[in-house]
């Protein structure tokens, strides 16, 4: 043990250690060689790892059946080896790999974290230019619509003409109203067209600070929440109007002719259709309100006589002071809230049975 080893290089070759001993490298113990190392371990290159060290072995032995055994003690040690290093090896690369790919995950969602996040500034200037693309459609809608002014306007008028007495017209009380009213409904139906793009503007603005279940639930609302608008306006102008001013037409004193103001008609039918708008939003401001958790729908159908008188109370401030309108436009809130109230359940029932989905899949795992 206190003997020194001499230096690697004064070392014979195997070959010239198994001459010294007697044994000849002939092609057949060649062939044993090269086979046993690789039979002795399964470990591909640490087999050679093992081999060498059987072989360096039996040059301290001398005889070749000790180079056997010592080849086969040192395979055998070096597949040991070989395969704890393989273990430890492997572990630690799949280690390295697993936290080399979760750094570089988390690396990506950092980046991505940073690149969505904005500042105040970045924010307004966002803002603005959505708030622009709104602005510049309705002065193209609006610079479409001139041209059609006063057609819109007889359109318009149509339900109040038809039930006018004979002989009876609409007159301009104001110097400059002939010209300016169509106009005003020009501008009124470009911004009434472009809601669509309005909500549109409004919901890329929002978007990216919202979670990815509420950006499906929230573009469905929208498209919902635009065409119960215009539905409303739509069921405004086809038969609240037409009975409306029937009733008003028909309940003159005699000697009274009626002669409306084509700009305070304006008005009135801008008030009306902006009022059964919104009350035609029922369904997506319950469901909103549900899923919110601000309430439930158990307790909304316990509420319901009071939600009915709070839309007849609605209906006589929101329409004129007459019966046929005010029950016209409070009916349909009734029964918009009665098909929020089926949305809610639906969706409720829909969200519990994908939770019971995701629970009996993750039992199943």
């Amino acid at each position: 043990m206190s003997e020194a080893r001499p230096p690697e290089s004064d070392d014979p070759p195997a070959a010239e250690s198994a001459a010294a001993q007697g044994s000849d490298p002939g092609p057949e113990n060649a062939s044993e060689e090269r086979a046993e190392p690789t039979g002795g371990s399964e470990s591909g290159g640490s087999a050679e790892t093992g081999g060498s060290s059987g072989a360096g072995g039996s040059s301290g032995a001398g005889g070749s059946g000790g180079t056997a055994g010592t080849t086969e003690a040192g395979g055998s040690s070096g597949s040991g080896g070989a395969t704890g290093a393989g273990r430890a090896t492997g572990s630690g690369g799949s280690n390295g790999k697993g936290s080399t790919a979760a750094s570089a995950d988390d690396e990506d969602e950092d980046e991505a974290v940073e690149k969505t996040e904005m500042t105040l500034v970045e924010h307004l200037t966002e803002l603005r230019n959505r708030l622009l693309r709104v602005v510049i459609a309705i002065g193209v809608v609006f610079v479409a619509c001139v041209p059609f002014a006063d057609q819109l306007y007889t359109l318009l008028a149509l339900p109040l003409l038809e039930r006018l007495p004979e002989g009876s017209t609409m007159i301009a009380t104001e110097v400059a109203s002939p010209f300016l009213t169509p106009f005003k409904l020009a501008f009124v139906a470009a911004v009434a067209l472009t809601i669509p793009v309005a909500l549109h503007q409004a919901w890329s603005f929002i978007a990216p600070g919202l979670y990815l279940k509420e950006r499906r639930l929230a573009l469905p609302l929208l498209v919902s929440s635009v065409m119960l608008f215009f539905i409303g306006m739509a069921f405004a102008y086809y038969l609240v109007f037409p009975l409306m001013f029937s009733f008003f037409i028909g309940s003159a004193p005699d000697g009274v002719i009626v002669a409306t103001d084509i700009g305070r008609y304006l008005d009135f039918c801008i008030k009306l259709f902006f009022a059964f708008g919104v009350a035609f939003e029922v369904p997506v401001a319950t469901f909103l309100i549900v899923s919110a958790g601000l309430t439930t729908v158990e307790d909304l159908r316990k509420k319901r006589a009071y939600v009915i008188l709070s839309a007849f109370v609605l209906g006589m401030l929101l329409t004129p002071p007459d019966m046929i309108s005010q029950t016209l436009l409070a009916l349909p809130m009734w029964v918009l809230f009665e098909l929020g109230l089926i949305m809610c359940r639906l969706y409720i029932k829909s969200e519990r049975d994908a939770g019971e989905e995701e629970g009996e899949a993750g039992t199943a795992d």
